[in-house]
């Protein structure tokens, strides 16, 4: 079953973002460049995690109109736990990652 883990949000001022996000109590990553570019400050991907990777990945790849841009791999930022992003007409950019 999916779960939302986190959601990717792009900015355009990272130092001012970076200390209310964190002043909030939430982690900080880098911004997204082209997302900027093209649409402003805004969230652009949804993660969710997994107990089933292999499971969830098949369902929304075969039939659930996602299609694999970065596939599956160890990431760091997760403890090695794999993580894969997808992608979807209707949803745009989705990030799911192993529990």
């Amino acid at each position: 079953m999916l779960k939302v883990h986190h959601v990717g949000y792009a900015v355009k001022r990272l130092e001012k973002a970076r200390r209310q996000m964190e002043a909030m109590g939430y982690e900080f990553a880098c911004p997204v460049d082209k997302i900027l570019a093209d649409t402003g400050p805004a969230p652009y991907h949804i993660c969710y995690d997994t107990d089933c990777f292999e499971k969830d990945m098949e369902q929304l790849t075969c039939g659930g109109g996602h299609r694999v841009i970065v596939p599956p791999a160890p990431a760091a930022a997760f403890e090695g736990r794999r993580v894969v992003f997808l992608y979807s007409l209707a949803l745009g950019v989705v990030e799911v990652v192993e529990r």
